[in-house]
């Protein structure tokens, strides 16, 4: 490619709001005689923009500075409740790094920690008076990669959002065993005026490795990619969510390796399933033309 600061190839939104970025090698075999056409083929390839920065180190250090993203939420035992409320707080921890490579495993870590409504301090005694809000299983957590896109055209600005796969192999993950947990059996808190709390933690360990184009901006597209994690509580609206990013995704390509060549990406970037099935029709159609 061009020593140019290409775009990487994308798409997301709709017909109406979104945009798409496609790259293709036009190939024109000449043939002598007039009176015969022209071969030309199109050839449609994925592709990611070199980081011209400091290589990022293979693998994050567990060891190094994390940063954390909190959020807490009243969590009510039904929608009429008058019987106070529990509170819930997620703690959700990333490498602190300037830029994040793509196709290497990204550490995280949850933590989860329920507090029980206020209750007296003879409630103490028995764990069985806290029966709300209690930790969320993996499978009730949902920790997805979301996109935000801006379209420029026509000097209007559009805005469209993509809720793209699963990550972590948190929700409904088949791979379960992928995530490593820990629970902090509850323990009372005293409040003052002879009160306290039912408290109980989990922590989750866990992976990602994005796959997603890196984020951009041009002229007319500007993009950021984001984690969203929701977790879902019993009980009429009671659903906590946090959004972490934007992240600073890059290829991990540095010069000297897209010199020597790293293999075809094409298998592991993860592209809209519309856009992969243009590529690989592009791959297999020639045309006769005139030139």
């Amino acid at each position: 490619m061009p020593q140019m600061n290409l775009p990487p190839s994308f798409q997301a939104g709709t017909g109406r709001t979104g945009g798409s970025i496609q790259y293709y090698l036009h190939v024109v075999g000449v043939r002598k005689p007039w009176y015969k056409v022209n071969i030309r083929i199109n050839q449609a390839f994925p592709f990611l923009p070199v980081d011209r920065s400091l290589p990022p180190p293979a693998e994050p250090n567990v060891a190094d500075e994390w940063e954390a993203y909190t959020s807490s939420a009243e969590i009510k035992k039904g929608f009429m409740s008058s019987k106070g409320v529990g509170y819930v707080t997620s703690e959700f921890y990333l490498p602190k790094m300037a830029r994040i490579p793509l196709f290497r495993g990204i550490p995280i870590r949850l933590r989860f920690i329920c507090a029980s409504k206020s209750l007296p301090s003879s409630s103490s005694k028995s764990v069985d008076q806290f029966d709300f809000p209690r930790i969320p299983v993996r499978a009730s957590i949902e920790l997805t990669l979301r996109e935000k896109c801006m379209v420029t055209a026509q000097g209007y600005n559009e805005d469209c959002k993509v809720v793209l796969d699963s990550q972590g192999s948190f929700g409904t993950s088949l791979r379960p065993d992928q995530v490593r947990s820990k629970i902090t059996e509850p323990h009372w808190v005293e409040d003052e005026e002879e009160k306290g709390h039912w408290v109980e933690e989990v922590d989750y360990w866990s992976t990602i490795v994005f796959r997603r184009p890196t984020p951009f901006t041009s002229n007319s597209i500007s993009t950021s990619v984001y984690l969203g994690l929701s977790i879902r509580f019993p009980g009429p609206g009671n659903v906590l969510s946090t959004e972490i990013g934007p992240l600073p995704l890059t290829s991990g390509i540095s010069p000297s390796e897209a010199k020597a060549g790293v293999g075809s990406v094409f298998p592991e970037i993860d592209l809209p399933p519309s856009l992969i099935t243009r590529l690989h029709n592009s791959m297999r159609r020639i045309s006769y033309s005139s030139f």
